[in-house]
């Protein structure tokens, strides 16, 4: 590729490289109620117009606005991962507290849909708002998941286990300041390691920071985990339905998290095959860049 290749690539797609961070920036402004400065709005809303976007937000509420930007700052701080060595890498290991922060806001909005839509689809609600409730929270990073169920669920107990130290600290940070640490506890520890058994009612496992090698001890261990008749969910990127520019992008941000590039498909196959009971897909919105899989012990 010659000099003028490479200027006519940066040239074609900076305004869409620029028009996310403005987006953000506009959905910052709307989820929290704040105004933009004057002259950033105005221009913000040139660059959309030029993109054919318009007033893309007119009818987007301030938690939908929320939801999304955390999904969007999660995807740009992958982004910003790629570009640096000392960042780039194909395993999930932040160094950076602002990551796992930044991670950890769209963890939030897992955790309200797990409670919100999942819970009662599995038939769970009751079992969770039951004195010795218990949820395992493999991968637990900033514990804004943990701590959102644990908002909604005032008698769960909760464990969360993360191999990385930069997240364990940034947890118990979270929930120290969430008033909740005599309920959610945390450890410094792969999930491939763990011992409990028939311990808890319903246990999430974010597959993309999952090592392809230790993904079938991590489910292992949680099914062992798990009650009998509790339920693991776990997501799986549907990359096999995106067009292909999206799907590309999807699958390299999904190498810098570490997991595995499976279909939908190959992870139901892989939950059957660590022997739980009932393998089911869960309903998602249509479009959405994920399927989700309950598993029941």
């Amino acid at each position: 590729m010659t000099m003028q290749a490479v200027r006519e690539l940066i040239d074609r797609h900076t305004p869409s490289a620029v028009a996310l961070s403005a987006l953000a920036a506009a959905l910052d402004a709307r989820a929290n109620g704040v105004s933009l400065d004057p002259l950033l709005a105005t221009r913000i809303e040139e660059l959309f117009d030029v993109l054919g976007v318009g007033r893309v937000l007119d009818d987007v509420g301030a938690l939908d606005a929320a939801a999304v930007l955390a999904e969007l700052r999660n995807m740009l701080v992958l982004d910003y991962k790629l570009q640096h060595a000392h960042t780039r890498s194909t395993a999930w290991d932040p160094m950076d507290a602002t990551v796992v922060q930044i991670g950890g806001e769209f963890g939030h909005f897992h955790g309200l849909m797990l409670g919100q839509k999942v819970v009662p689809a599995l038939g769970l609600a009751e079992r969770l708002q039951a004195p010795g409730a218990a949820f395992l929270n493999v991968g637990v990073g900033s514990g804004r998941l943990a701590i959102a169920l644990a908002q909604m669920w005032p008698n769960l107990r909760i464990l969360g286990v993360d191999p990385c130290a930069p997240a364990i600290r940034v947890a118990r940070d979270n929930i120290e300041r969430a008033g909740l640490g005599d309920r959610i506890a945390i450890r410094e520890q792969g999930a491939e390691t763990l011992d409990e058994r028939d311990a808890f009612d319903l246990a999430w496992i974010p597959t993309a920071f999952v090592p392809e090698r230790a993904f079938a001890a991590v489910c292992e261990r949680t099914r062992q985990a798990l009650r009998p008749g509790g339920y693991v969910v776990a997501a799986i990127g549907n990359h096999a339905a995106m067009q292909p520019q999206q799907g590309a992008a999807f699958r390299l941000r999904l190498a810098l998290c570490g997991g595995p590039l499976w279909t939908p498909a190959e992870l139901e196959r892989q939950l059957r095959d660590i022997g739980f009971a009932e393998v089911r897909a869960l309903p998602t919105p249509p479009g959405a860049p994920v399927a989700m899989f309950a598993a029941r012990k």
